[in-house]
């Protein structure tokens, strides 16, 4: 059987942001197909920490570990012992190849090709672009926050030009991210396509009930600096529109790690209720009429619009919200990029039972078709037996 290392920056679990499902379904992908051996830069407990084969190469917890200023997503120490940790492990396991998480375990990839072993770069998103996009979000007037950020937009350029270079191939979760990468003179038969999966949290859409038909939901890493915007605009901008034409309106926000801000906005809302701490979606999506994806920057593919299509939940989002969706996908979603337009959707949504039901059942219908884990699990698996036996 093929020896496959997954690397990441912290133990692969099942939680709510998209890298970590994104990594937990590859996991399993491999673990049906391949003899896996989890390595993760720093050490937690989790689901998969407990299986024989995981290694952490430091004894550090993932938010003792980041060291400042670095790019957002370059963040995990790296230690020489970390690396000698490494390569005794590859010495004993002899992989066939290594698939690494993002830029993340950046300096380790550039040591695991100087040892000559294939190196799979899993790229959850165009890093240089989204760096891009956070330093331009960024008021003129905030300089030591904008020479901060043109410094980590650098950084980022850095490691992602020599890690892409040192990769045996990519894989990318849209066609746009394709295209990105392509643009920076990346060999297009260097990258592979693997769609994000659904995460596979629900059996069954789950029923919406009169009496929770006023809610909404947003899901998402709140420490994520285009889903902390996203919903501020949400909620500053669009949510008093709703108020307006449907009194009783009421949101929900789940995520970990709140910035200050938006904390304020919680506590300061009658109406706005923030749970950053949750194990369990299903009470919240069955207890929610529609799903928001208010986002203006990133890149990648959303997991939270997956999650909500796999629930049987209408979606609102933005154009940027639903940037990497398949074509065939994106006629069932609510695309409004203005306050205005935002909030008449959420009020259509909200008073349409008729509205509500049809683009629910059409969203899991067609997600079902693009992103089973089946199907990602086949394509994982043909890439990687094209790239060992190249």
């Amino acid at each position: 059987m093929r020896k496959v290392i997954i690397l990441t920056g912290k133990p692969i679990n099942l939680q709510n942001s998209g890298a970590e499902i994104r990594n937990f379904a590859i996991a399993e992908a491999l673990k049906q197909d391949f003899e896996l051996t989890c390595v993760s830069v720093t050490t937690e407990k989790s689901a998969i920490t407990d299986h024989p084969n995981h290694f952490s190469l430091t004894d550090l917890k993932p938010e003792k570990s980041r060291s400042r200023p670095k790019p957002f997503s370059i963040s995990y120490t790296y230690t020489e012992s970390a690396v000698e940790n490494l390569y005794r492990l590859v010495d004993k396991i002899s992989p066939d190849l290594v698939v690494a998480e993002t830029l993340s375990c950046a300096p380790y990839i550039l040591k695991l090709r100087q040892r000559d072993i294939p190196v799979i770069l899993d790229m959850h998103n165009d890093e240089v672009e989204l760096s891009k996009q956070i330093e331009a979000s960024i008021p003129a007037f905030r300089k030591i926050r904008c020479m901060r950020e043109r410094y980590k937009h650098h950084k980022t350029e850095q490691w992602q030009g020599d890690t892409l270079a040192a990769s045996s191939h990519i894989w990318c979760c849209s066609q746009i991210d394709a295209n990105s990468l392509t643009a920076k003179e990346v060999p297009p038969e260097k990258i592979t396509i693997i769609p994000n999966p659904l995460p596979g949290y629900f059996e069954h859409i789950l029923p919406i009930y009169d009496e929770i038909q006023s809610r909404a939901l947003f899901v998402g890493a709140l420490s994520y600096p285009p889903n902390h915007s996203g919903i501020m605009w949400f909620i500053e901008k669009v949510a008093p529109l709703v108020r307006t034409k449907v009194p009783d309106f009421q949101l929900d926000i789940i995520g970990r790690s709140p910035r200050k801000s938006l904390r304020r906005a919680v506590s300061s809302s009658t109406y706005v209720h923030g749970h950053f701490d949750v194990n369990d979606l299903t009470p919240f999506y069955t207890n929610t009429r529609l799903c928001i994806v208010p986002l203006f920057e990133g890149s990648g593919t959303r997991i939270k619009i997956l999650e909500a299509a796999e629930a049987g939940r209408p979606i609102i989002s933005t154009t940027k919200g639903a940037e990497g969706i398949d074509q065939s996908l994106m006629k069932h979603l609510l695309l409004a990029d203005n306050p205005e337009r935002f909030a008449e959707f959420v009020c259509r949504v909200i008073n349409d039972d008729i509205t509500n039901k049809q683009f629910g059942d059409k969203l899991r219908q067609g997600f079902e078709r693009h992103h089973s884990r089946d199907l990602i699990r086949g394509i994982i698996n043909a890439d990687i037996e094209r790239i060992i036996n190249a």
